[in-house]
This record gives structure tokens, C-alpha cells and sequence, in this order.
């Protein structure tokens, strides 16, 4: 299923003397959405901005493959004719040789000359859709708010991998002429791109959405600039995720903008192709932070950066080179503040600039898909609240349009566990979003309509059979071991009366590198299709028991059998 958006013009920038206008295109299908106000924190805005652009045009999983034909073409001629000079070294059968020589040398041409047309627009072709056709069909379109207190845009890259969240508060304005509040798409192409950067800091900014998007005429359908596009269910699933990831419980500390530097500087350096490629975080309470380069164990101790938490914790992040985005943002930002849930679960940085932030995530999910599923999903349930308490708490809220739970629960005359449960079922429904940076709910609907949670909690029926086995408690853990710098699982999986033993081997970066089963899709398709239901439901029942690849090797068990650790 995909949800249509429709763009009535395009996204603009105009520059002036004395004044820069961003004027916005909204999605013409959803209701109407008005905003227009000056704003004083032009360079912060800017530089952030172009990180969300970024992000919006990122997508890992386009690579202009090289394009090698001729050369290997060239190069299996010469290994004919190379042959043919060996064999010409026989005297006796050199002028033979020689003649044979020519005529394979005039035969390769020929054959070079008929299929070199294909090759060449081959080529061509692929520049197209990379230089031409990419901002127009491969850019992931933002989500901008206009709430009761900021107006913020969100933003998921195409590969699912990064998320940006730039929030300005009204209070970053010198002036709002217009507003009401509402949620649309916007349209963004690349030649918009570079107008951004053209923003400074002694011109006026005015930020406005475009009033004539609504509007109707008589001709609309033959308008060629009205022009709809297809947003993916697993578009919508990944930003589901990530809202949910939000709401969970997670360690939290503060970063000095030298302490990223720092670290963006050893990236820089340094580039891996092995395994461990982390960043491991060092959290000690009322010390400074510590952040680790694996492999080469670099240490940088964050003398700036207390950690004031009251436990130990010790967290790997993947994915660790998209943090060089955020190197825009050191100048401008006053510090940076780091959450992340556990080590392969999305680790969150917002950027504080005053009454600008930035809230960007980084993700593992989509570097090995099927090997990840599981880290983060869609774990609560409608059915742990009435859905009269949830209305009541959504009714509430979009009266408000921003809240917390201590205060909707005082509102509402119920527990503070019960509203923030059905808060949680709303944003998994894309009607609400949490806010990292001041800790609150907000009204976002993703979509017009609530999305069904049952339809964006799993990615196939393997996926769904497998969560089915953990929480019937089919799923046991019974060997954890280390190999030759690989873990290797192997566990025991009820399913029908027969009882599957499925053996996974992961590296250390937490990626499923290989897997064996016993049932009858592994025997069919072997891995070719991703992992039975079988393989994920034991990935997942490690997840939950928190049993990860370095944990296991740090405290040196072969066998690991109590499941009693909660998420």
C-alpha cells in the first residue's frame, strides 16, 4: 500500500538585498497548514537545515556500481593473445602463429566493436538516473508541524538509516504573522538544496508555507507541476520504529561540541573494513565520559562531559560514520546530548542551539535488514489499554496540541502508567510524537488516518510467526559460545509438536553472518529468502534477554540459560 502525497508548486527559496523567503510546498491532500514568521536564528536554522537535507537525499543502498565490462573484456582478449605470443616462441610454428595471432587480435575487435554501443549507453543510462532522475524520484520527502509552541520538521533518509528532527521554538521568531497548526509533507528537491546554503546571518529569514497551495482552479488536473507521489509502507514502518524507540527508557548524558569534534577528527583518520567497527561509550557515574575507536581501542576521554547517571554502563554504536553530518553543528551548538537504549539499539543526539535543536538518530537497522530485525519494534499492545482511555487521552492532548503525562494524568484523574501506556499506542499509531528535547507528547499525525498497528508491526509473516513463538515462550536459549572471534547461538524452537534447533554465528558487530536450521523453508531456500521464522525468533529472545555478542564474550560463559533479564 502506499499513501499518496500531491504537490500543487514546488519548494522555494528567494534571495534579496535585504531578505531571504523560504516558501514551502505543502502536501495538497491533507488539510491546510499555515505558517509565516521572520526568523532571528538564521545561521543555526541554516546549518542545521542542511543536515536534514542531507539526510532527505541519503540512500546507502545506491551505489553507482563500477563499470568494468571493457576493462574485463580488454582483459580476456589480452589473456587470448598473451597465450598466443607464448606459443609463438616455437620457431618452428611461428609464422602459424603469427597468422593465428592476427586473426584472433581482428576477431576480439570485432566482436569489442559490435557490443562497445551497449556498454557506452549503459553507462549513460546510469548517469542519468543518478545525476537527472535521482532528486525527482529518490528523496525522501519531510514531515513539517506546525504546533501550539515550535514548528519542526522531520525527516527518515531512503535507506531508513537516519533520522533528523529540526524543531525551531516560536521564540526563535521576531515576528509570526500567520499560523495554524497542523502536519503536512513538504516537497524538497536538490536545486533547493544549494538555495539554503545562500541563507545568512545580517538578512532577514522568513520562513512561510505556501497560501495558494489550497487553493483550486478550474484547470487543476491539467496543472503539470500538480504532481503526486507514492510514500512506502516501510517508510512509514521505519519512522513508526523510531517514534516508538523514542519512548523507551534510556541512559542519557551530555556531550561538549570539542568532545564531538574529537571524535568526527578520529573518524576522519581512520577507516576500518574489519570487525568490530563501534564506537563504545564508557559511562561511569561523576566521571568523564569515554568513547572508544574500535578496532584500534582509541581512547578519548571527554574531560568536558560528566556522566552524572547512578549506574555503570558500557554502550556500542554502529553506523558510527554518519556522526560526521553532525560536524555543521559544532560551531553553532551549545552542547549535545547523547540517549541511547542499549548497545545496537538507535542512539539519539539532539543539538541544543538555543531555541533550536536538532535531533538526529543513527541507526544499524538497514546494514545487514534481516539480521537486525527485532533490536527495536512495536512491542506494546492496544489491547493493555481500554481504547475509551486511549480517546480520552488523544482528545486531551489535541487540545493542547503539546503535553506531558504527569499533566494529562492530573487532567484526566488517571495513573501517570496508564496515560504514558496509551500514549505510547497512539504513537504507535503515527498520531503522536515524543519529543527528546523537552521531554513532551505532541500531536503528529505521519498520515491523516491512524495507521493500523497489527499492519506496520512486522515486515513479513516469517517475521510475525516469529514474534508469535517468543511470546508464546516457544523459544529457548541453550548453548552461547565463542569461536574463532565469532559467537555462535544455538537454541531450541517449538513450533507444531516438533521442537527445531536453529544455530546462528555473529560477528562482532552484531551482524548474523550465517545460520542453520532444520525446518523445511531452510531446507528449500537455504538463506536466499532471509531466515526462517525459527532463526528470528531465537534473534529476538536474545534481544530481549539482553544477551548480546560483547556482553557474552566480557563475562566468558558457555552456557547461558537465565532468561530472568527484562527489556
Amino acid at each position: 500500500m502506499e499513501h499518496k502525497v500531491r504537490f500543487k508548486n514546488r519548494t522555494e527559496v528567494s534571495h534579496s538585498a535585504n531578505e531571504s523567503v523560504i516558501t514551502f510546498a505543502p502536501d495538497t491532500l491533507r488539510e491546510p497548514v499555515v505558517f509565516n514568521g521572520s526568523l532571528s536564528q538564521s545561521l543555526a536554522f541554516r546549518e542545521a537545515f542542511s543536515i536534514l537535507s542531507e539526510v532527505s537525499t541519503m540512500n546507502h543502498h545506491l551505489v553507482r556500481p563500477r563499470c568494468v565490462s571493457e576493462l574485463a573484456f580488454w582483459y580476456k582478449s589480452r589473456d587470448s593473445e598473451a597465450m598466443a605470443d607464448y606459443m609463438a616462441k616455437h620457431e618452428s610454428e611461428a609464422g602459424t602463429h603469427k597468422q593465428i595471432r592476427q586473426d584472433l587480435r581482428a576477431l576480439r575487435y570485432h566482436s569489442f566493436s559490435r557490443i562497445r554501443n551497449y556498454y557506452r549507453a549503459k553507462r549513460h543510462y546510469l548517469d542519468y538516473l543518478i545525476h537527472k532522475r535521482y532528486g525527482a524520484a529518490l528523496i525522501a520527502y519531510p514531515l513539517l508541524t506546525v504546533g501550539s509552541d515550535e514548528l519542526f520538521i522531520e525527516c527518515l533518509s531512503q535507506d531508513e538509516r537516519v533520522y533528523t528532527r529540526l524543531s525551531c521554538d516560536y521564540s526563535s521568531f521576531d515576528n509570526i504573522r500567520e499560523i495554524a497548526q497542523g502536519t503536512t509533507h513538504i516537497d524538497f528537491k536538490l536545486d533547493v538544496k544549494r538555495e539554503f546554503e545562500k541563507i545568512r546571518e545580517f538578512k532577514n529569514t522568513t520562513i512561510r508555507i505556501d497560501p495558494d497551495a489550497w487553493e483550486s482552479t478550474e484547470h487543476e488536473e491539467d496543472n503539470t507541476q500538480n504532481m503526486a507521489w507514492g510514500i512506502s509502507d516501510a517508510w512509514a514502518r521505519s519512522l513508526l520504529q523510531i517514534s516508538s524507540a523514542m519512548t523507551r527508557k534510556m541512559s542519557k548524558f551530555r556531550l561538549q561540541a570539542m568532545d564531538l569534534y574529537n571524535v568526527c577528527d578520529q573518524l576522519r583518520r581512520k577507516r576500518t573494513k574489519s570487525a568490530p567497527s563501534a564506537l563504545r561509550f564508557e559511562l561511569t557515574p561523576m566521571e568523564p565520559v569515554v568513547i572508544v575507536l574500535e578496532p584500534w581501542n582509541i581512547t578519548i576521554k571527554c574531560l568536558r562531559s560528566i556522566y552524572t547517571g547512578e549506574h555503570k554502563h558500557e554502550y556500542r554504536m554502529w553506523n558510527r560514520r554518519g556522526l560526521l553530518l553532525l560536524e555543521k553543528l559544532i560551531p553553532v551548538a551549545d552542547y549535545f546530548t547523547v540517549l541511547t537504549g542499549g548497545t545496537g539499539e538507535p542512539v539519539f543526539f539532539v543539538a541544543h542551539m538555543g531555541p533550536i535543536s536538532l535531533t538526529f538518530a543513527l541507526t544499524g537497522w538497514h546494514s545487514e535488514e534481516w539480521s537486525r530485525r527485532g533490536m527495536v519494534d512495536l512491542m506494546s499492545s492496544s489491547n493493555d489499554v481500554d481504547e475509551f482511555v486511549q480517546m480520552r487521552v488523544l482528545s486531551a492532548l489535541k487540545k493542547s496540541g503539546v503535553d506531558t503525562v504527569n499533566s494529562l494524568a492530573t487532567e484526566l484523574k488517571e495513573d501517570p502508567s496508564v496515560v504514558t501506556r496509551a500514549l505510547k499506542v497512539q504513537v504507535q499509531s503515527g498520531q503522536v510524537a515524543y519529543d527528546l528535547d523537552k521531554n513532551v507528547y505532541r500531536i503528529r499525525p505521519i498520515f491523516p488516518s491512524p495507521l493500523l498497528g497489527e499492519q506496520y508491526r512486522y515486515t513479513n509473516d516469517f517475521e510475525r510467526k516469529a514474534y508469535a513463538l517468543v511470546n508464546g515462550k516457544q523459544v529457548d536459549i541453550d548453548e552461547v559460545r565463542q569461536q574463532d572471534g565469532f559467537l555462535h547461538v544455538l537454541g531450541s524452537v517449538r513450533d507444531l509438536a516438533i521442537t527445531y534447533q536453529p544455530d546462528l554465528i555473529i560477528n562482532a558487530d552484531q551482524q548474523l553472518i550465517n545460520a542453520s536450521c532444520y525446518c523445511q523453508t531452510y531446507m528449500d531456500h537455504k538463506l536466499k529468502n532471509g531466515p526462517c521464522e525459527h532463526m528470528l525468533a531465537l534473534r529476538i529472545q536474545m534481544n530481549r534477554e539482553n544477551l548480546s555478542a560483547e556482553n557474552s564474550m566480557l563475562l566468558g560463559e558457555s552456557m547461558i540459560t537465565d532468561p530472568s533479564v527484562e527489556t
